[in-house]
């Protein structure tokens, strides 16, 4: 129990206690903001791990074969050599080192690639390049 011997320290007391709520709220506080912003990096991460496995799986799908040596990625079609051009020009590190065999001649004298911005050459400013194994397979 406590005893006060004067009004000092009653007053003492109490502002000793009312800090003690204030530091518990306080920290109370801080402990909630530090849960969120954990909380939201986790779910960043993982946003971002799904992204590349779509991203993985969007090569796949693209494309027949499994970007092998022995089972290359197949390219038959303007579309798909548009969408190799694609994956390479936006960085996507899945593409490197990958095995392709394009397995019919490709006219990119047709719309889209004859208008407006025309056909994107794979690997633009140097800033991705192709870096994979491209067999033309004796096509044009």
């Amino acid at each position: 129990m406590i005893q006060f011997r004067n009004l000092n320290s009653v007053m003492g007391a109490r502002d000793h206690f009312k800090n003690k709520a204030s530091s518990k709220k306080l920290m109370s506080g801080v402990i909630s903001i530090l849960l969120a912003i954990v909380s939201i990096a986790m779910f960043s991460c993982e946003d971002k791990e799904k992204e590349e496995k779509e991203e993985k799986e969007e090569v796949i799908l693209s494309f027949e074969g499994s970007g092998t040596s022995d089972d290359p990625f197949l390219i038959g079609t303007a579309a798909k050599l548009a969408k190799l051009a694609e994956l390479v020009n936006a960085g996507n590190s899945y593409c490197k080192g990958k095995y392709y065999k394009l397995t019919a001649d490709i006219d990119l004298n047709v719309v889209p690639y004859n208008t407006g911005k025309g056909w994107v050459p794979i690997g633009i400013d140097n800033k991705f390049d192709f870096a994979g194994y491209f067999d033309g397979n004796n096509q044009k």
